[in-house]
């Protein structure tokens, strides 16, 4: 199984558990009753471990996330900036069994790897932005969280939250322009999965498993490799 459909489906199904423990789910009105968000991405997830079963394992994440997105956001865990980046990279793993359930010639190599990487990159600049329009409410949570004054304390939590601003921006133009892949991706990965031990849950967690998949997966691939394909055709 592939490490990004693994992540997908990680995140499935925790954000299936979460339906059941987090009361914040069961009070939020636009959402579905927990049962059935429960049962919707227990199955989604659980289907992503079958192959024949995993296009529409896909499917239906791209229509929760799109829910999500359209009509929920923002909402943690379900819908934050993190889920908008989850539908893009549903949708570069969805696009091949399209493609080829309609008989068209394979030209998806570049179309996929470019949803993948507005995927990774969307959650990154949102948050970059985010970081440098409202800096006070970064600053007051890194006031209040002790991991993330820790991680701060050399630069200092101001300095911090520029800083934010600038790598976040930065990988994410970075990770549109495809240029760098595997430092940039490899950099991408350390980055979430450090806001993924300070932020947790529901922050952070469980989507960011599925954001960092995707980074680890982009950062094995090649420029050369989407060229070939491409070309292929």
């Amino acid at each position: 199984m592939q490490l990004i459909i693994l992540g997908l489906a990680l995140v499935n199904l925790l954000w299936g558990a979460s339906a059941l423990v987090d009361p914040s789910i069961a009070r939020e009105p636009t959402l579905p009753h927990p049962l059935l968000l429960f049962a919707a991405h227990t199955l989604s997830g659980s289907a992503m471990f079958f192959q024949k079963l995993r296009p529409y394992a896909l499917l239906s994440t791209a229509a929760l996330t799109a829910f999500y997105v359209l009509r929920v956001k923002p909402f943690e865990p379900l819908a934050e900036p993190q889920t908008v980046g989850i539908l893009g990279i549903t949708l570069s793993q969805l696009l091949p069994h399209i493609v080829k359930a309609v008989h068209q010639p394979k030209l998806d190599n570049f179309v996929e790897d470019f949803l993948l990487r507005v995927g990774i990159a969307y959650p990154l600049f949102e948050w970059g932005l985010d970081a440098y329009r409202n800096p006070l409410h970064f600053i007051s949570y890194i006031r209040g969280n002790i991991l993330a004054r820790a991680v701060a304390a050399p630069l200092g939590i101001e300095n911090t939250v520029f800083l934010i601003f600038v790598v976040e921006v930065s990988l994410s133009l970075l990770l549109v322009s495809g240029l760098g892949r595997k430092a940039v991706g490899l950099s991408t990965a350390a980055l979430l999965t450090l806001f993924s031990v300070v932020a947790a849950y529901p922050l952070a967690l469980p989507q960011n498993i599925a954001l960092t998949a995707a980074a680890i997966t982009y950062a094995r691939r090649t420029s050369q490799f989407i060229r070939l394909n491409f070309r292929s055709v």
